[in-house]
């Protein structure tokens, strides 16, 4: 309970310092805190049904700290859902338009899909099942034009064939 205790000063004091030690006091806190269920079931201060729910209750705690783990904060920048709300203003602006939009979006600008996110009709994504013959045909021009492709989303123009009408994405 001291080293707990002692991890919680610490990551006030100095929270730069502090998460190196947290996996560390977590699990002093945990041995501890089986050890006293261990200690009151076995002294008959504990009925088995008591202890059984207590077991079961430190059991998820553990296994919570465990599955998040390598959870992030989401405002962090180059986590995936940051990413997502980078370019909500290139959606606005393609939803402002007074036309039918269909945009082609630059994978490695934007690892996600763009148009399922913001409600905007896009070319190209992930798809669940193409075949490998039409896959193959879809950067092709005549191809963009026919489906009516009318946006590029990434830094610079896809090809000759886009005049000024592509997106500026965000760094990712």
């Amino acid at each position: 309970m001291l080293l707990y205790a002692a991890q919680i000063v610490l990551m006030t004091v100095r929270p730069e310092k502090g998460r190196e030690y947290y996996w560390l006091s977590l699990t002093a806190l945990i041995a501890l805190l089986l050890a006293g269920i261990y200690f009151g079931w076995s002294r008959g201060g504990l009925s088995d049904r008591s202890a059984r729910w207590l077991l079961l209750a430190l059991m998820l705690v553990e296994l919570n700290n465990v599955t998040t783990a390598n959870y992030r904060l989401l405002t962090e920048p180059g986590f995936a859902l940051y990413k997502l709300s980078e370019n909500y203003d290139i959606a606005q602006f393609l939803k402002a338009r007074g036309e039918p939009v269909r945009v082609d979006v630059d994978k490695a600008e934007i690892p996600y899909n763009f148009g399922d996110w913001f409600g905007v009709d896009q070319f190209g994504g992930y798809q669940p099942a193409v075949l490998k013959d039409i896959i193959a045909n879809f950067s092709e021009a005549p191809v963009k034009n026919f489906l009516s492709v009318n946006y590029h989303v990434g830094r610079t123009p896809n090809g000759p064939h886009q005049g000024g009408w592509y997106l500026k994405a965000r760094a990712v």
